[in-house]
């Protein structure tokens, strides 16, 4: 059997989560398609099995993904859709995603989310390695003075206490 990893992956998060579920599947060759740099057509047969990751972006998949997806084109071929999200919930990302999977001629026989660590890129197509990454803490550290057992808090103004 062939596997297709594809993938829409600004920050590589979704096509490592891609690869990853289609070489667990014990395909004989996996064939990557990715979607983040530019639109492919791809026919993909009957007897493959599609595994999409795609991120999610406020609740929703991103637009320039949705576009890309539209590319695809399966003839009833089995399709894994995965969201992959971060800081919040995947909202209606998945629905979108197997909505799209289907209207391209997939049969989605599983759609599971994965919560991953988040990088943020700023731009499409920036790789992970290209983002500064900081090497010191933006939070200032504390002093001993400031230790939580010397401490001092006071009730907010207007709020009750006991």
């Amino acid at each position: 059997m062939t596997a297709y990893a594809i993938y829409f992956s600004p920050t590589r998060t979704s096509e490592r989560i891609a690869r990853a579920i289609a070489r667990g599947t014990g395909a004989d060759e996996v064939i990557d398609v990715d979607l983040t740099h530019d639109a492919r057509r791809v026919t993909l047969p009957a007897s493959a099995l599609a595994v999409i990751a795609i991120p999610v972006y406020g609740g929703h998949l991103p637009p320039l993904a949705a576009e890309r997806l539209r590319g695809l084109q399966g003839s009833g071929t089995p399709a894994v859709a995965v969201v992959v999200y971060g800081n919040r919930a995947y909202e209606n990302a998945l629905t979108e995603l197997a909505a799209l999977a289907g209207a391209a001629g997939l049969n989605v026989i599983a759609a599971p989310r994965s919560s991953a660590s988040t990088l943020t890129a700023p731009t499409v197509g920036l790789s992970p390695q290209a983002v500064p990454m900081p090497t010191t803490s933006p939070w200032p550290q504390s002093s001993a003075a400031e230790s939580p057992a010397s401490c001092k808090t006071q009730p907010a103004a207007g709020v009750p206490t006991r």
